[in-house]
């Protein structure tokens, strides 16, 4: 079962008045949920990458919090289980529907490659210690020496997700729903609306 309780990061720095706001949101259309927002790297538990975390500057200089960010993401829910979401993800609906009776939740990015879709990494829902989650955990490393002079979508981010996903056949495991679904109509919103994504697709960036 998936725990009822949301993860959000923005580690060492304030967080932006809206994405405290979209905190709240999550609060209202959840009633009786836990949420934990991970502000302090110095509340972080034990990490198995915790090298990587804390030299995140030496691997990725212009773009280090973010690889904090997608890195710490996956051990958290390793290690609690939950539904992780980014800051800048606004939820539309109640996600009860989403979780029922599974384990592993993941979202198809609008965002693509020459039509290929990747699984997203703004929102994840997971029992504790899923195989899926850890095999993306115990597959950081591999993932960093192989695509590490990559964008971070490609080397820790959404494509190593999919690549991971697509790597086995899951079965019932793991359930991936579509982006037309999860973001609604033009990203404008189904089941969460993220801002990144929209703006993105507003400025023609829809392809990676």
């Amino acid at each position: 079962m998936i725990p009822r309780v949301l993860h959000r990061i923005w580690l060492d720095d304030p967080m932006p008045a809206r994405y405290r706001e979209y905190g709240r949101w999550w609060d209202r259309l959840h009633p009786g949920w836990d949420r934990t927002d991970w502000t302090s790297s110095a509340e972080l538990p034990p990490l198995a990458h915790q090298a990587l975390v804390d030299n995140a500057a030496e691997r990725y200089p212009r773009d280090w919090k973010r690889f904090q960010a997608d890195v710490v993401r996956l051990e958290l829910l390793l290690l609690y289980g939950g539904v992780y979401s980014d800051t800048d993800v606004a939820p539309m609906a109640n996600l009860e529907g989403l979780l029922a009776d599974r384990s592993c939740v993941l979202v198809t990015s609008p965002q693509h490659t020459e039509g290929d879709h990747p699984i997203t990494n703004c929102l994840m829902a997971a029992a504790p210690g899923h195989p899926y989650i850890r095999a993306l955990v115990d597959g950081i490393r591999a993932a960093l020496e192989a695509h590490g002079h990559r964008h971070l979508a490609q080397s820790v981010g959404p494509w190593h997700l999919t690549r991971t996903y697509r790597g086995r056949d899951w079965g019932d495991e793991v359930t991936v729903v579509g982006h037309e679904e999860a973001f609604g109509p033009h990203a404008r919103g189904g089941w969460i609306k993220h801002d990144w994504n929209t703006a993105a697709r507003k400025a023609g960036r829809g392809v990676w």
